[in-house]
Order: C-alpha cells, then sequence, then structure tokens
C-alpha cells in the first residue's frame, strides 16, 4: 500500500512523473471550489481553512515540482509506502 504525499515535508519512497497530467490535477482540484481557494471564490462567505488558504495550491504545485525535479521531470507524485516491497527477481520490477 502507497500513501500520497500533499503537502507536507515527507521523503517519498516512490515519485510518479505526472508532468503529462498536471492540468488535469489543478482542474480537478479546483472542481471543488467550495473547499479549496480560487480566484473567483476568494470573497466567499465560507470559514477559512487550511486547504482554502491561496498558500495550499502554491505548496502543492511546489511539492510536485520537488519531487519531478528529483526523477528529471517538471511534476512528480510522492508516495510512502507502509512496507517494503519484496521481489524474488530483480526483474519482476520491469
Amino acid at each position: 500500500m502507497y500513501h500520497y504525499i500533499q503537502d507536507r515535508l515527507i521523503a517519498p519512497d516512490l515519485v510518479v512523473d505526472i508532468t503529462a497530467h498536471w492540468e488535469k490535477k489543478v482542474q480537478a482540484i479546483y472542481a471543488f471550489n467550495s473547499q479549496f481557494h480560487t480566484p473567483d471564490t476568494k470573497n466567499s462567505d465560507e470559514p477559512a481553512t487550511y486547504i482554502s488558504s491561496p498558500d495550499f495550491i502554491r505548496f502543492i504545485e511546489a511539492r510536485a515540482m520537488e519531487f519531478g525535479h528529483s526523477i528529471g521531470v517538471t511534476y512528480g507524485e510522492g508516495f510512502t509506502k507502509e512496507r517494503n516491497l519484496g521481489v524474488r527477481n530483480l526483474f519482476d520490477l520491469i
């Protein structure tokens, strides 16, 4: 089982290249504009939360760029593992 790393400073065990899907990810986040900050909802009457801050989206992008940089791509998605991956043969990883 792998756990998604959101915006906190956690070293990933696995990084997946999401460069080709970055815009879709941002669109998916903004689809929930009642929960996340979007420019047209900044004057909302809803109470402020951690994820409704404009900084939250910037942290998400910064983390994706940092993880991407670690594997030589623009954007990466980091995951942590619950336990070690075991294989009988190294070629099982390909």
